[in-house]
């Protein structure tokens, strides 16, 4: 594994040989209709900059833009697997001053997105007259917009690889949940700027995290404010072959605060959100065992709501 060139504190590296060509491969990519009959080829920088431009003529704040999540961790570490290629654009937060301000913020977004859709099928020559195809090729729409989370998310699908989600982000709670998942990879060079590609990290320095990510550790701050699917992943970590990094009494405590935000959350159905978002084909069955292993360590937490988790984990068919 090939390790990123630091600079200053750390805190930021630059990618690379090895590196950038993972970059340039993933940057390659294409989306699919829902039934996978229609594709796109979508180049990361061109999408970039015709976004760029869509905001810029609607007078939209996006200030920069990264790839997160799996795929800049793989990006760091090939043996890191990912299912989706994840783009974060930031929304400059100086700029709304109203609840109201923000939302239309969002509302241009969306129509940014469609724009470029649109003006990318007119030149694949698809059929237009089709009122729903661009409906076709987005796989997920959310809108998340309150005190304290501001952000929207369009993903469209890619058959059996990776899905292109786009994340347009104001505000934030928690941008990562695991260490293993939080980098970010400036994609400033791809809108004509040229220059080095760097990474930086949420949870501490970039050698840090490299370092995590090739020892396989699970290491996290504050998970009492992991909500949601954290528990899963922490499962899911657990059957890919990580390993805590702390004391017993420590590594009881996080599975406890893990827990504890799982439930406050949990509804009928989470459990298959999550395994569509984090299993693509038939790379599941290799996990499913262990992953219901390690859910069975929260027993006596989850009581009643495992039976649930478990049924939709032998329910769930990735190909579907």
């Amino acid at each position: 594994m090939s390790t990123p060139s630091t600079s200053g504190n750390n805190t930021s590296a630059i990618l690379s040989p090895d590196q950038l060509a993972r970059l340039r491969k993933i940057i390659q990519t294409g989306i699919h209709s829902d039934d996978g009959q229609l594709l796109m080829r979508v180049h990361m920088g061109e999408l970039l900059m015709e976004l760029i431009n869509n905001f810029s003529d609607r007078a939209l704040p996006i200030r920069r833009a990264f790839l997160v999540g799996g795929a800049a961790s793989h990006i760091i570490n090939e043996e890191y697997g990912y299912t989706d290629s994840d783009l974060e654009l930031e929304i400059d937060p100086g700029y709304p001053t109203s609840r109201r301000e923000e939302r239309n913020i969002f509302d241009g977004i969306r129509e940014a997105i469609f724009d470029m859709l649109r003006k990318k099928m007119e030149k694949a020559k698809f059929n237009m007259e089709d009122s729903g195809l661009i409906e076709k090729f987005i796989a997920k729409k959310v809108l998340i917009h309150n005190e304290t989370e501001a952000w929207s998310l369009f993903s469209f699908h890619h058959v059996n690889k990776a899905n292109l989600e786009i994340k347009s982000v104001l505000r934030m709670g928690r941008k990562y949940q695991f260490a293993s998942d939080s980098l970010r990879i400036d994609l400033t060079p791809l809108l004509g700027d040229f220059g080095d590609f760097h990474v930086s990290s949420s949870y501490g320095t970039v050698q840090e995290v490299t370092d995590i990510l090739r020892d396989k550790i699970i290491k996290t701050k504050q998970p009492e404010n992991i909500h949601g699917g954290g528990l899963l992943k922490y499962c899911l970590l657990k059957a890919k072959g990580f390993k805590d990094n702390e004391s017993k009494l420590l590594s009881k405590k996080l599975r406890k605060a893990m827990a504890d935000g799982f439930l406050r959350t949990f509804e009928k159905g989470t459990t298959t959100k999550f395994l569509q978002n984090h299993f693509k084909g038939d790379q599941f069955y290799v996990h499913r065992e262990q992953f219901l292993m390690e859910l069975t360590n929260f027993r006596d937490r989850l009581k009643q709501h495992l039976e649930i988790i478990k049924e939709e984990v032998m329910l769930f068919n990735p190909n579907y």
